[in-house]
Order: C-alpha cells, then structure tokens, then sequence
C-alpha cells in the first residue's frame, strides 16, 4: 500500500487529465497559506458572462467546440469592473505557480479570469471558469 498525495495545492487532478491543479478548480479552492496576497486595484475588462447558451441549449460536443476555439455564437463576453488581486508565494513554501492574478467581478464576486505565472516570472496558463 502506498499513500496517496495530498488532493489539495499543487497536485495534479486526474479528473481533467492532469492538466490542472486541485487548486484550480473554480479558479482558486486551495488554501490561501501559501501566498501573500495584494488587493492591486479596480479595472475594467471584457470577462465570460452570461453562457446559457453554451451550457444549456447546446447539446452535442460539436456545437460547442470549433477548429481551434468555442463556437463564438455559444459564448459571451461582457464589459465589466473588476477587482484585481495578486497572490505571491511566499518565500520557503512550495507551488506550481509562483505568481497568481485573479480578477473579481464587481457584480457577482466571482473570480470571472486568472493569470498563473511559472517559477521564472513567466506566464503559464491563464484560466477562466467555463
């Protein structure tokens, strides 16, 4: 028997393959221990909004799902005020991402976009949660 690794930070989620963290689920559902964190301030932005369409009226794969990007007919993207955040790793813990940008929508309060940053500083991967 071995044990299995935390499900939590950093640890790959096989659900998706891999390709995501545990704490990428809904842009953030980790512990926030790990990073120092920065309200950077309030900025306008387009962020996905309002996809009905896409979750509720498309029923196949193929509606939803073009060449290289969604069905642009199925996705909506809004003008709205956001709330920047800045999360850094603090120094002597350990992370995938040593820089996350989170941007909440003044409306809803829901983090609507996130900017991950690799350990040299470099965006990574960027997320939005549709």
């Amino acid at each position: 028997m071995k044990l299995a690794p935390d499900l939590s930070f950093d640890t790959p989620c096989s659900i998706y393959g891999g390709q995501t963290t545990w704490d990428d689920l809904f842009l953030f559902s980790g512990s926030p221990e790990r990073y120092n964190w920065k309200l950077v301030g309030k900025k306008e932005m387009y962020i996905p909004y309002n996809d009905y369409k896409m979750l509720y009226q498309s029923n196949h794969e193929k509606d939803v799902l073009k060449a290289k990007h969604l069905n642009p007919d199925l996705v909506r993207w809004e003008l709205h005020r956001v709330w920047v955040v800045e999360a850094t790793l603090k120094p002597g813990k350990r992370h995938l991402y040593s820089k996350r940008v989170f941007y909440l929508d003044e409306d809803s309060w829901r983090a609507a976009a996130a900017d991950q940053y690799d350990g040299r500083g470099q965006l990574y991967r960027v997320a939005s949660p549709i």
